[in-house]
């Protein structure tokens, strides 16, 4: 039998590589698939299923998903004498999956999750190509459904690469996967909780085709029209990015850097675009532009909204022209090209770049940039508002220890607690117990919570500049206002401790609230709000933590140019002091000199 890489124990970098060779050595790509080759293809969909956080064997199953042929495409690069082989590359349950992918009529698949009840744990009957009758596991039908979602999302497109209707039908197969409950699904539709009706996505590929396609004199109606149709259907980046333009071209520079931000979590959340005119990297390019365009002002915006705005009528409104007219002016970064032989092809080696880049640029801005708020911006950094808790090992260790938590917490006399002194509107009370205070370990609250504080101290991002750990109580009838947190590095960990009813929490568009001994997990620095409509207190711990999309070497480099920071600011400290005590000590030895010159007696003689 034929030992699998897994039980070799070969790296996902390694394996990636494996397989990349042997595709390229069977001339994937040169073979056609859609709007690209087999090859780009396979590729795109492992990239995607990595950006959804699906699991290795899944994202490895994306990668030789058509391998075998479908029963739509029916080009082979292995036969089926040759399941050893691939085997080899990818793992035992990733073969497995592409296998079934290649045999599964999907369209009687599909039919059959309607109709099955998900809820048990019988198995699914489906058909295969040659209609025989198969029977797949729950866990099978989910992961195959993944890699269905991210095949269709990659490659469905029209000649011209732009947009063709498949939203609604990719959202309803999110929804079904979201039935089987047996993974966490992707991250796109709000994590396949929202559907995209077919009357909405037509609405949004009207709109959108109507726009890129705009007149002079058709300019704002039809950019208005867009608006309402992305309200509707709010999980495409591109016509966010178009909406953001004419902000820009209109000298609205906050609103444009809204919708680049957007755009930016949107394209991070997919991996894929949904206009193929331009690519994934273009596309982030120009939320990227709108995002950094946000800071400009006074007459420095009007100037550039002029020019933008010739540039954007100039263009046609065709994404690829004006895409160019930005790059040739030399406002956006070019990307490098990407080539099916390359090193960067690989898609493991893409991400390991795309930190580095990341890394790079926002090295680069600390050169020019003296907006502290800016500053702690991390650029091209995905985001979206809410995580799934059970992701992050630190909400699994609190939640297992919640018990004693409470315990703690609830026994802390309310003298404990002090005013959350923050600049942010509130109705009530809203008092906070500090315990660790970016950097700095407050060891006499931790004293009064030793089992928490030995929980949390753990968190690396505590001993940062970064992060924050503190217990927070709302008293009944108390709303915080709106509000934003001061940087994208970091995601905010709610334990719920005391949870009473009617309160919660809203972050960007999605309210939820808290559980006792559960944990809510956010990125704060989208708009939230809080607020406990009840009649007693609410109390929940707060524990900061890196962001998950931060790589070892970003985090390592981050933490010491806070070490940098925060040692420089002693020093400065230190020699302001010093040179303040010796002016006053001298200044202190004038005065009394000359004091004592003044009473001196005037000899007489």
């Amino acid at each position: 039998m034929h030992e699998s890489v897994l039980e070799i124990g070969l790296s996902l970098d390694e394996r990636c590589a494996l397989v990349s060779e042997s595709l390229l050595r069977r001339r994937a790509d040169i073979v056609l698939h859609g709007h690209s080759t087999l090859y780009q293809h396979l590729i795109a969909t492992f990239t995607i299923l990595e950006a959804w956080g699906m699991s290795e064997e899944v994202c490895l199953a994306g990668l030789v998903h058509s391998a075998y042929s479908t029963d739509r495409f029916r080009t082979r690069l292995f036969t089926h004498g040759e399941r050893a082989v691939v085997e080899q590359m990818v793992g035992t349950e990733a073969e497995k999956l592409a296998f079934l992918f290649s045999q599964v009529q999907r369209d009687d698949l599909f039919r059959k999750l309607e109709i099955t009840d998900v809820s048990s744990n019988a198995k699914i009957e489906t058909k295969t190509r040659s209609g025989k009758s198969i029977q797949l596991t729950r866990c099978d039908g989910a992961s195959l459904l993944c890699i269905y979602m991210a095949n269709e999302a990659e490659q469905r497109t029209a000649s011209d690469g732009s947009p063709r209707p498949w939203l609604s039908r990719v959202s309803e197969w999110g929804r079904l996967l979201r039935m089987l409950s047996v993974s966490s699904p992707p991250p796109i539709f709000d994590h396949c909780t929202s559907l995209v009706t077919a009357d909405d996505e037509g609405l949004l590929l009207n709109a959108y085709c109507a726009a890129v396609s705009a007149s002079k004199k058709t300019y704002t109606p039809r950019f208005s029209a867009l608006a309402d149709a992305s309200q509707r259907a709010p999980w495409t980046a591109e016509p966010m990015i178009w909406l953001g333009m004419v902000a820009l071209a209109h000298g609205r520079a906050p609103e444009a850097a809204m919708y680049g931000r957007r755009a930016s979590r949107l394209i991070h959340q997919w991996a894929s675009p949904w206009d193929k005119s331009l690519s994934t990297t273009q596309w982030l390019s120009l939320a990227t532009f709108l995002i950094d365009c946000g800071a400009l002002v006074g007459e420095n915006l009007s100037s550039f909204s002029r020019r933008i705005n010739a540039l954007l009528k100039g263009s046609g409104y065709r994404p690829e022209r004006w895409y160019g007219r930005l790059s040739s002016a030399d406002l956006l970064t070019t990307p490098e090209a990407d080539r099916p032989d390359s090193a960067e092809s690989s898609p493991r080696n893409a991400i390991k770049a795309d930190s580095k880049r990341r890394l790079e640029r926002y090295i680069a801005g600390l050169s020019f940039d003296n907006n502290i708020d800016s500053m702690q911006w991390y650029p091209s950094l995905p985001a979206q508002p809410w995580y799934e808790p059970s992701d992050f090992s630190l909400t699994r260790n609190l939640e297992m220890h919640s018990s004693e938590i409470i315990k703690e917490i609830c026994m802390l006399d309310h003298s404990r607690y002090h005013r959350e002194g923050e600049p942010i509107e509130r109705t009530g009370d809203w008092d906070v117990m500090l315990l660790f205070e970016r950097g700095k370990r407050n060891e006499e609250n931790c004293s009064l919570l030793p089992k928490t504080s030995a929980i949390i101290e753990s968190c690396r991002s505590l001993k940062s500049l970064s992060g924050l750990a503190y217990v927070s109580r709302l008293a009944p009838r108390t709303r915080v206002e709106p509000h934003r947190g001061p940087t994208n590095l970091r995601l905010r960990c709610h334990l719920g401790i005391n949870i009473p009813d009617a309160c919660g929490i809203r972050v960007e568009h999605y309210s939820r609230t808290w559980s006792e001994g559960k944990c809510l997990v956010f990125d704060d620095s989208f708009e939230h709000e809080v607020w406990n409509d009840s009649d007693h207190e609410r109390i929940v711990l707060i524990v900061d933590i890196w962001h998950p999309d931060l790589s070892e070497s970003e985090i390592t480099v981050i933490e010491g140019l806070q070490r940098y920071i925060q040692a420089q600011s002693r020093k400065l400290f230190n020699y302001w002091k010093m040179n303040e005590t010796t002016r006053i000590r001298e200044e202190v030895f004038m005065n009394t000199a000359s004091s004592v010159h003044e009473r001196r007696p005037i000899d007489a003689s």
